[in-house]
């Protein structure tokens, strides 16, 4: 993981509940808050487990993913993504995105459940993007999770900042 600084990596705990982090997008990069979030679900292969939790927010070198050819209609309104990667070992590809709902573009109130090794769940809970500062909040802990409604504005878009795409006149982005 040596194209992310260790200061900005932060690291699932094995042991205890649910935590929570407060993810920077790559393209917003903010002193030593975290870029990424590692989650080790065990394996007997090297690397087999590891998983990483990365928000892109569709501005600066990002900003494909909100005017590209085909984003997902959900990416074009929430201006970002959480991305969920396993890595591979050597001789196969680096990583693998995770696909899940919307291409595996994760969106507030969505979560993504991985089994690790000798059948141990983890889920990875998206609960907000907040566009003007750059940042996304996700919770990641043992098991399928307990349901959790989705109530409230889970992007938080204040002042309007552009999400670098064409609006329809009939189109609104929620504030």
């Amino acid at each position: 993981m040596g194209w992310i600084p260790g200061e900005n990596q932060r690291h699932f705990q094995n042991e205890g509940d649910e935590q929570t982090f407060k993810i920077r997008a790559l393209s917003r990069p903010r002193g030593t808050e975290p870029l990424v979030v590692i989650l080790d679900t065990g394996s007997q292969a090297p690397f087999e487990g590891l998983y990483t939790v990365e928000y892109r927010q569709g501005d600066g070198w990002d900003r494909g993913f909100v005017t590209g050819a085909i984003p997902p209609p959900a990416v074009q309104a929430s201006g970002g993504t959480v991305l969920v990667h396993q890595f591979r070992l050597a001789g196969a590809p680096a990583s693998t995105l995770i696909n899940g709902a919307f291409a595996g573009a994760l969106q507030p109130c969505s979560s993504l459940v991985l089994v690790g090794f000798g059948g141990v769940t983890f889920h990875i809970r998206v609960k907000s993007f907040d566009i003007a500062d750059g940042s996304a909040t996700v919770s990641i802990g043992f098991g399928r999770e307990k349901f959790v409604p989705c109530f409230g504005d889970v992007v938080r878009n204040p002042g309007g900042i552009p999400l670098y795409r064409d609006v329809s006149q009939d189109t609104k982005i929620q504030r």
